[in-house]
């Protein structure tokens, strides 16, 4: 009796640490999402859609706001500043273990309270802080659907947060220097700025992208409309002429002077820019500057002439771009060296969408398109693999996105070409989203009846309750899994990406410092999406 008690004990053991077995072993989804209240984040980007702020006066009302990750007292860990169209910044300290502070107040960063767009952190003067610029954008009040701007207007001044420094792991606080840098670029509807060394004299310069906030004809006088600068749509190149110095007092003496119109970036009326991304295209060590365009302006590809100025040469080097260019991002994608392209566009996954929503071009608008310059243009994600140098020293390009499996993903924002997964190969992840529907087919044809009634009648167009028919479609962000350097694989929902959301702005660093690549993304009416990675 007593042997058969033995095995009895001796067999319940061995099951206990089979199950235990089975449980270790049970694999771990790539992401898990944290909530945003228990890593002590409360920050929403709400915005409230009025008669004067709505997608019918300002197109880009649903673009959201963008956010940005890094280390802005020193300690090691990597902080958080999320921009609110409508709503103040909030600026977070990573304290570890997935725990943030809100040190916004304290630290000066709220920003003013009109309509703020993209968000850059980066040491501007070379102290060894980092400082946070901050776009602005939105309509005046008076201004709106083909009703003039008004020129200067002081709530669109972007602002530089510079970093007064603190000891390390301490709270830093910032100084607000735009205007006096020479950076505030008043009264341009700003998207996102990035900075750059362009010159290579050993500071940084801004490239700073731009928007309209209403449309002319791209088809008539075109060629004059194109090279016809927009002193507030058209993007702008600022070159950093603050005096060289020894001690770190002088280096905050930034001075910034334009040089747009010598520099060979264009910046016309129908400048629409969604994003830009700086790389050595041509591997000559001097950084060239790739561009999106929305609506009928092209993509620009920006090579560095070295010398001050820029040539554009997407004709030559892209056999076709993004219609609709949206979010990009550059990266080696398949390691052989070169860096390749990736540029978002809206076309939907499913038929259903597909068909509900506007598509591409009638083929005699392409053609007319094709034929005033604007190349040609398709309404979906490319991925541009480069491969390699022809005899003018410039890269050639093979647009891959749809043998590659990442060319429809909806509304599309933001791209990371980014190893999520440590296997050596880089990964893409894409936010997605639109607050409304607005390229429904039932409503673009229910607005103009409301449009042509207002106009016969000669009232003004409601347009608060028109939006109201405007149906709202929320999509999970998407993730592809890099199988062989040219084929991805949609592992959106194996992943644990499963939140539906509007996100528009993220950024992704190692947060929790595992060695592995977290995200966080900036989305509209709601918390933001934290992701930490498992790998």
């Amino acid at each position: 009796m007593l042997l058969i008690l033995h095995r009895a004990a001796a067999f319940s053991y061995v099951v206990l640490a089979l199950l235990v077995l089975a449980q270790c072993s049970k694999p771990l989804k790539q992401f898990d999402e944290l909530t945003a209240s228990e890593v002590g984040i409360n920050f929403r980007n709400d915005i409230r859609e009025t008669n004067q702020t709505n997608i019918m006066t300002y197109e880009y009302t649903y673009n959201g706001a963008g956010i940005a990750a890094g280390d802005i007292n020193n300690d090691g860990l990597a902080d958080l500043y999320f921009s609110g169209n409508a709503v103040s910044n909030k600026l977070y300290l990573n304290k570890g273990d997935w725990k943030f502070q809100d040190i916004t107040d304290s630290s000066n960063t709220a920003g003013r309270p009109d309509w703020k767009t993209g968000v850059t952190m980066v040491d501007v003067n070379g102290d060894g802080w980092l400082d946070i610029y901050v776009c602005y954008s939105g309509n005046a009040p008076g201004e709106g659907y083909n009703l003039p701007v008004v020129k200067d207007y002081q709530p669109r001044a972007n602002q530089l947060f510079i970093n007064n420094g603190c000891r390390p792991g301490g709270t830093p606080t910032f100084t607000e220097a735009a205007k006096e840098s020479g950076l505030d670029a008043l009264g341009t509807f700003s998207t996102q700025a990035y900075f750059l060394d362009y010159d290579l004299d050993g500071d940084l310069d801004m490239f700073l992208l731009n928007h309209a906030n209403m449309f002319y004809s791209a088809f008539f006088n075109t060629s004059r409309l194109r090279n016809l600068r927009h002193p507030y749509f058209g993007n702008k190149l600022f070159r950093n002429d603050s005096p060289p110095d020894q001690l770190a007092e002088a280096r905050s003496k930034l001075a910034f002077t334009e040089v747009s119109a010598n520099s060979g970036i264009h910046g016309s009326g129908l400048n629409f820019g969604l994003s830009a991304a700086i790389t050595d295209i041509n591997n000559d060590r001097w950084p060239d500057i790739y561009v999106t365009n929305d609506y009928e302006e092209q993509d620009f590809c920006y090579i560095n002439n070295r010398d001050g100025t820029f040539k554009e040469v997407s004709h030559t080097i892209f056999n076709h771009l993004s219609k609709f260019g949206m979010g990009s991002d550059i990266g080696d994608i398949n390691n052989d060296g070169f860096m390749d392209l990736l540029v978002l566009d809206m076309l939907p996954e499913d038929n259903k969408r597909q068909k509900l929503l506007k598509g591409p071009d009638e083929y005699d608008r392409y053609a007319l398109a094709v034929d005033s310059g604007y190349h040609h243009q398709y309404m979906r994600n490319t991925l541009q693999l480069n491969r390699g140098f022809a005899n003018d020293s410039l890269p050639r390009y093979s647009e891959i996105g749809q043998l590659s499996g990442i060319s429809n993903t909806d509304w599309s924002w933001s791209p990371f070409i980014v190893d999520l997964d440590n296997d050596g190969l880089k990964d893409i992840f894409i936010t997605n989203g639109f607050l409304r529907d607005f390229s429904n087919l039932d409503f673009m044809k229910y607005t103009t009846t409301v449009y042509d009634e207002a106009r016969a009648s000669n009232r003004p167009v409601d347009y608060l309750n028109v939006i109201q028919g405007l149906p709202q479609t929320r999509i999970t962000d998407y993730v592809f899994k890099n199988e062989d350097g040219i084929q991805f694989r949609d592992v959106t929902a194996s992943w644990g990406l499963t939140r539906q959301s509007v996100s528009n702005g993220a950024a992704y660093a190692d947060f929790d410092n595992d060695g592995d690549v977290d995200i966080v993304t900036n989305n509209l009416n709601d918390a933001p999406s934290i992701l930490k990675n498992n790998s």
